[in-house]
C-alpha cells in the first residue's frame, strides 16, 4: 500500500534518510487545522524519538506545519493564520508562527525545537507537489541537542 500511494522512490528516500541521520523520519500531510503522521521510521539510536504512525502535531508552531505554511502562498498563509486568530490561537503564537515562516521561507527548511515534547526537535520541508499530488513534509527529529548540532547536515540531505 505504500508504493501504491507514495511511489516506489519515496519509500527508499524516507529510509535512506533515516539511515544517514539514525533520526526518526516522518512523512505527515495536512488533516485539518493539524499534521498527520503517515509514515514513521524510528531512529535507530539508543534513544530515539517514538512516534506511532497517526500522530498529530499542530500546524502552528511544530517545524511541520510551519513547513507546510511556509510552502503556501503569502495570501494563503495569511488566511490560514486569520482563521486561526479568529477560531482563539493567542496572538503571541501567531506572531511566532509567521515569524518560524518567515525564516523557513529564507532557509528553505523548518527547525522547531522543545515545542511539544521536552528535549525534542524537528527540521522539516514539503516534498515538490508535482511529483507527489497533495503537500507532504518530511522531517528529521530527535533529541534536540543531537539535531540541533546536525541541523546543517539534515537540511543539506532533506535539501538534496
Amino acid at each position: 500500500i505504500p508504493s501504491a500511494i507514495f511511489g516506489d522512490e519515496l519509500m527508499p528516500m524516507l529510509q535512506d534518510m533515516r539511515d544517514a541521520t539514525s533520526e526518526t523520519v516522518t512523512l505527515s500531510a495536512p488533516a485539518g487545522q493539524q499534521m498527520r503522521c503517515l509514515r514513521v521510521l524510528l531512529g535507530t539510536h539508543r534513544i530515539a524519538l517514538q512516534l506511532d504512525e497517526g500522530t498529530s502535531f499542530p500546524i502552528i508552531g511544530s517545524a511541520i506545519g510551519t513547513a507546510y505554511l511556509a510552502d503556501m502562498p503569502a495570501d494563503a498563509c495569511a488566511a490560514f493564520l486569520a482563521r486561526a486568530a479568529r477560531s482563539g490561537t493567542p496572538a503571541a503564537a501567531l506572531a511566532e508562527a509567521e515569524a518560524l515562516v518567515s525564516e523557513c521561507r529564507h532557509k528553505g527548511y523548518a527547525s522547531v525545537y522543545d515545542r511539544f515534547t521536552e528535549d525534542a526537535g524537528a527540521i522539516a520541508m514539503t516534498l515538490p507537489h508535482s511529483r507527489y499530488g497533495d503537500v507532504l513534509v518530511v522531517a528529521v527529529a530527535g533529541l534536540s541537542q543531537r539535531i540541533r548540532q546536525a541541523e546543517d547536515r539534515i537540511a543539506r540531505l532533506l535539501l538534496e
